[in-house]
């Protein structure tokens, strides 16, 4: 990638502009209810948005050989908006996205996650969707459903979401993912099984019941009540 790329140029001025809307006051109290490891400017995600959005202005669609890199950058930064600036802004080019970006950059980038507003933002925003147009990227997702890092766990439940609500859900993945982890002690696993089954119960009511069915014996309460909240 050279050196003051476009792209690069971009995301430098949209860099810039969250450190004018930082608030320390903010900062304190998101990096304390976020669980954040990394530093934190204070910006709300109005303010992060908005910069994710004059990047793609000034670059409507830059090289992926420019792209990734810099967005990649700006993901492995110590600043917890830096972070997010790159996880939006992706989602404006997840038309020129892949497969092999689903089991390349992206995975990269959610084993580099450590809180579910990273996680959640990659899964439903980009990596499902790009499942959506590209469907040999779910054998990677289902892969995931086994891998040590809890956060690509959940995330093997989570990319099912922009299925469901598109109506074209590989049930049996699901199942196949919701079986192996129905059991696990992780407060993020639980909540999630119960919140995907809970946005299916929205459009296939039936066939929420019916999943719910199959595995309530062994599921925990937690994601009984998230599942059945609409039911």
């Amino acid at each position: 990638m050279a050196a003051g790329s476009d792209i690069e140029l971009a995301l430098a001025a949209a860099a810039d502009y969250l450190r004018q809307k930082g608030n320390p006051e903010d900062a304190f109290e998101r990096k304390r209810y976020l669980k954040s490891p990394y530093e934190m400017l204070g910006c709300n995600m109005g303010s992060i948005r908005n910069a994710a959005k004059q990047i793609k202005r000034a670059c409507p669609k830059p090289p992926l050989d420019e792209l990734i890199p810099a967005l990649s950058a700006y993901y492995t930064k110590n600043v917890h908006e830096d972070r997010m600036l790159a996880n939006i802004a992706v989602t404006h080019y997840v038309d020129q996205l892949d497969a092999s970006h689903v089991s390349g950059f992206l995975k990269d980038w959610l084993l580099d996650s450590h809180n579910w507003d990273f996680v959640d933002g990659l899964c439903t925003w980009v990596a499902g969707k790009i499942a959506l147009s590209h469907p040999e990227a779910y054998q990677e997702i289902e892969a995931w459903t086994l891998h040590e890092w809890m956060w690509l766990r959940r995330a093997s439940i989570l990319c099912h979401l922009p299925a469901i609500r598109e109506g074209t859900l590989r049930v049996g993945q699901l199942k196949y993912s919701i079986d192996l982890l129905i059991e696990e002690k992780e407060f993020f696993i639980r909540k999630v099984i119960g919140w995907v089954l809970r946005e299916l119960s929205k459009h296939d009511p039936m066939l929420a019941q019916e999943i719910i069915d199959e595995f309530k014996d062994r599921a925990s309460g937690l994601t009984l009540r998230e599942a059945t909240k609409y039911l």
